[in-house]
């Protein structure tokens, strides 16, 4: 009865996250859907909150840029004169002009080339977020495969001693071994009860990543397999895709650029604007009164119109200092190491990421032999308590050993799927898949 209850039953496999699914983890709340990894990366980069409001950036920093076309708009003054201030009457007058100031055409084209570079960064910054969210989410769910794994593992050893306490178990258990077996389900019960909740926290982990996805609403679970067709690393190709497609040295190539665009707007913003006003006065006429002495004083003022211009000349004191270039082109300078600094730090850690995979293949190698010699002691072991050769603490050793194999198994495939993920973010690249 054992053997056909239990001994059976480990001829399932622990490889994949599939083949862990709803059967192995009835007991658990799960989400309503399973979702790919593809499936998932897509509905992320569609869905994230975060994403979405990145992507504003693009759109003001293009406003800006009709904003810095502009050119200065001319202004209109008017004004009369009502009151005088002398002890002579003297007649109004109506002032009426049209100011405008007359700017350097190429401090303007340098404000848009600083807008248009601006814009080249914020792109950049959204296309390193949209990267980076990326890999993120897949570390989140290779998460989350793992724990579903680890869940089912969990729940797969406390149903093999569920079935040893049961009262028709065979053959029967003594009296101290139902007082281990007791402890020993009190303990599986506690671990698979922390696992079960440690799968819902990576579950709703992924539905932070979807954002307004409509999966998302009903939620979602990992459903993919942690064993990952090793990839072989050119480490010379790596470096190359780095220095070309990585996002955080696109960004800090645009925001030299960008840098550099303001250092030459502080140069033209030194050009002198001039003002220039065109209008006309019209006075109204006004004419004597005779005093009491019969004298006309003042006199007369007979009606008048005319035309004014003028020129407005800045007294240019501020050119006296140079901070205003000293600040930009130092910030340029910075941005040029930044740059430097990010392509230096990008070769170590490509050749860091590469050696850190293929050190994970060895390390899955090792646990894949370890949990299939794992598996056969287990399965033995069961036999031999079904044919009395053995007593209960022999299957509460064996089935330890068994899940500790199996756990540092899963743990060793995640890292492995990690570091191949990794290895793809800090060579820049794009498409990757498991």
């Amino acid at each position: 009865m054992i053997r056909n209850g239990i001994v059976d039953s480990i001829s399932i496999l622990f490889l994949t996250a599939a083949l862990f699914g709803s059967a192995a983890l009835a007991q658990t709340s799960q989400p309503e859907q399973g979702i790919g990894f593809k499936e998932f990366i897509q509905a992320t980069i569609e869905g994230n909150i975060g994403l979405v409001s990145q992507k504003y950036n693009v759109e003001i920093a293009d406003a800006a840029i009709s904003v810095a076309a502009l050119a200065p708009d001319p202004t209109f003054t008017i004004g009369y004169s009502s009151y005088e201030l002398s002890r002579f009457i003297l007649p109004h007058s109506v002032v009426a002009a049209v100011n405008y100031t007359l700017e350097n055409s190429d401090k303007r084209k340098a404000r848009v080339r600083v807008a248009e570079a601006d814009k080249a960064l914020a792109a950049a910054q959204v296309n390193e977020y949209m990267k980076t969210l990326r890999f993120d989410a897949a570390n989140a769910y290779i998460e989350a495969v793992k724990t579903r794994s680890i869940v089912a593992r969990r729940k797969y050893t406390l149903d093999i001693f569920e079935r040893l306490g049961q009262t028709n178990s065979q053959p029967p258990l003594k009296v101290e071994e139902r007082a281990q077996l007791r402890l020993e389900l009190a303990r599986l019960r506690g671990d698979f009860h922390q696992s079960a909740s440690d799968l819902e926290i990576s579950n709703r982990n992924l539905n932070f990543y979807l954002g307004e996805s409509s999966l998302n609403k009903q939620g979602v679970y990992a459903n993919a397999s942690l064993e990952v067709p090793a990839v072989q690393f050119v480490e010379a190709d790596l470096q190359g895709l780095a220095a070309e497609y990585r996002p955080d040295i696109a960004s800090a190539k645009s925001a030299m650029q960008s840098a550099q665009s303001k250092s030459e707007l502080a140069q033209k913003n030194r050009s002198l604007d001039y003002g220039f006003a065109l209008g006309v006065t019209h006075t109204q006429p006004m004419w004597s009164i005779p005093d009491a002495g019969g004298s006309y004083f003042p006199g007369s003022y007979p009606m008048s119109n005319a035309l004014i211009a003028t020129v407005t000349v800045p007294i240019p004191f501020s050119l006296l200092q140079d901070g205003d270039l000293r600040g930009p082109a130092a910030t340029a300078v910075q941005a040029e190491m930044r740059l430097k600094e990010l392509q230096s730090k990008a070769r170590i850690e490509v050749g860091q990421a590469a050696m850190k995979y293929n050190l994970s293949l060895k390390q899955v190698s090792a646990y894949r032999e370890g949990t299939a010699d794992a598996d056969v002691l287990m399965e033995d072991t069961l036999k031999k308590f079904a044919g009395q050769e053995n007593g209960f603490p022999d299957i509460v050793y064996y089935i330890r050993t068994a899940n500790e194999i199996h756990f540092a198994y899963l743990e060793a495939l995640a890292s492995s799927a990690k570091a191949l993920i990794s290895v793809y973010q800090v060579s820049g690249q794009w498409e990757f898949n498991f």
